[in-house]
């Protein structure tokens, strides 16, 4: 019988915890998995992971990158370490994360997503519209594709364009509160007050639902 507290095992009960949603308990058995592996690639990459999506990106560089130089070549490394450095505001990093991680998976819609939210927010509009165009000619289609549009649309002055296609778009990846906070803001700047408001409440609510971790933003992890 396999030993209960091997890496293995904590590196499999960690992953089945993470797939439920259950981001506590996976950062848990993945904490235990690196204490007795803390060289092991994948172990280091399913920690990394789930401080990101608990939002402590901080702790979570130092793993990603190890889980790199141990030789982890899964696309969703380099776009995990990517959406950490963007949000800690290294935005020249994050570009080049997310770049190998579409060295290494062209067609993957969240590093584009993720890339185009960057290029968005450093207004480098015609680098924006571009990776549109790329994702297209790689036959990429779908909600996340036609949320970038819509931002190009505006950055481009055609805003109640960009509010159509925002609101019909049904993206897969993208955050639903990041489509919630632009639909409200453009509306509210064409004079829809009644749209902007329940848009800004749907965003509210999607925050509400986002994972209860706050607990792990604090100093003690970062």
């Amino acid at each position: 019988a396999a030993d209960p507290r091997s890496p293995h095992v904590l590196l499999n009960l960690g992953r089945a915890a993470f797939g439920a949603d259950d981001f506590a308990t996976a950062l848990t058995r993945f904490r235990e998995a690196a204490a007795l592996s803390p060289k092991e690639g994948p172990v280091l990459f399913e920690l990394g992971r789930s401080l990101v999506q608990l939002s402590c990106y901080d702790e979570a560089l130092p793993l990603l990158s190890g889980a790199a130089r141990s030789g982890v070549r899964d696309p969703e490394l380099f776009t995990l370490t990517g959406t950490a450095y963007a949000a800690l505001g290294l935005r020249e990093e994050a570009e080049k994360a997310y770049l190998m991680a579409l060295a290494l998976d062209p067609k993957n819609i969240r590093t584009h997503v993720n890339l185009g939210l960057l290029l968005e927010q450093e207004n480098r509009l015609n680098d924006l519209a571009t990776l549109v165009a790329e994702a297209e000619g790689k036959g990429i289609a779908g909600g996340d594709v036609d949320y970038l549009r819509a931002l190009v649309l505006k950055r481009r002055g055609r805003m109640s364009e960009a509010l159509q296609l925002a609101k019909a778009c049904e993206p897969e990846f993208l955050d639903r509160t990041i489509r919630e906070e632009f639909i409200g803001k453009l509306a509210d700047q064409l004079g829809d007050h009644e749209l902007a408001w329940e848009s800004f409440a749907r965003m509210n609510q999607a925050m509400s639902q986002k994972p209860e971790a706050r607990q792990f933003n604090g100093t003690e992890h970062g």
